[in-house]
């Protein structure tokens, strides 16, 4: 045999035993043990269709949200695999996804971006790994609790998850682990058709004892374009206090994030850049609330 293919054989051999390794200890912990306690403040970001900014608006919230002496950092659990370029970072780590069937530490694949920032991309998996994870998340609604628990969290440290477009295993999981939720709307038609469904999605949380806060944000608001001028204000009226903010379409925060540049320029920010730093002040504002609320509880 030659020895590329001796080599493959050995990786082939430790991959197929980290997977049973891993397997093991998930059949173990199910059910079984409690779910571990998540000190950070977990930021799920959802959207009930796609194309409305969501991974965008991630990797700015990114940059923008943050805890004193803590930090930020952004998990893609998407299988698009698409967050990482908004961080002008390369993937040269397994990703979340082949790393979680290798028994992997998501600690050891984060990658670093501008601003301090961290990214932990989702990678890439053939269907047949696909598949296998899919049935990991399936048969225990913490996996991603204990996943997370991995990564060394702190109360100080924020986690923003850009989880996959409508219904979905990442979507269940995300709401299972977050402390806040942050729902993406756009001005279009289907988006606002798409809201009930993401409501009646949301209604479980209200009955755990500590429910996630969760609030809306519309996205790529086009003041010049009238339809999108109406139902920007229906979508207002709609959403009423559950209404974060809204982020004009603004072509210079795309093009900020895909080249690694400053997203708030020292002078005469854009509009929509103006938006998103309101925005995630308003954020953060609502993650000191919560972190001074869980010291009173203490």
């Amino acid at each position: 045999m030659s020895l590329r293919s001796l080599l493959a054989e050995v990786a082939s051999a430790r991959q197929a035993e980290a997977e049973k390794r891993n397997h093991e200890a998930l059949q173990q912990a199910l059910f079984k043990s409690a779910p571990p306690a998540i000190q950070a403040c977990v930021i799920a970001v959802v959207s009930a269709k796609g194309g409305v900014g969501k991974s965008t608006l991630c990797a700015a919230l990114a940059r923008l949200v943050g805890l004193p002496g803590g930090r930020t950092v952004a998990v893609e659990l998407d299988p698009q695999n698409c967050l990482h370029h908004h961080f002008d970072v390369s993937p040269d780590v397994a990703g979340l996804a082949p790393g979680s069937l290798r028994g992997e530490a998501w600690s050891d694949l984060l990658l670093t971006g501008p601003d301090a920032t961290q990214v932990l991309p989702y990678g890439t998996l053939t269907a047949d790994e696909r598949s296998t994870l899919e049935q990991y998340l399936d048969n225990d609604p913490h996996w991603l609790v204990r996943q997370l628990e991995r990564l060394n969290l702190t109360a100080h440290d924020v986690l923003v998850l850009d989880v996959a477009s409508g219904p979905s295993r990442y979507l269940d999981q995300a709401l299972n682990s977050a402390s806040h939720v942050l729902v993406v709307v756009d001005t279009e038609a289907a988006g606002y058709l798409t809201l009930e469904a993401m409501e009646r999605a949301l209604e479980p949380l209200a009955e755990r004892c500590q429910p996630p806060v969760c609030h809306y944000v519309i996205n790529r608001v086009e003041a010049s374009r009238s339809f999108s001028a109406d139902m920007h204000e229906v979508l207002c009226r709609r959403l009423g206090e559950r209404l974060l903010g809204r982020v004009r379409l603004d072509q210079k925060i795309a093009e900020a994030l895909a080249f690694g540049a400053p997203l708030l320029p020292a002078q005469a920010p854009t509009k929509g850049v103006q938006d998103l730093s309101e925005l995630g002040r308003r954020l953060t504002a609502l993650l000191m609330a919560g972190r001074g609320q869980a010291v009173e509880r203490s």
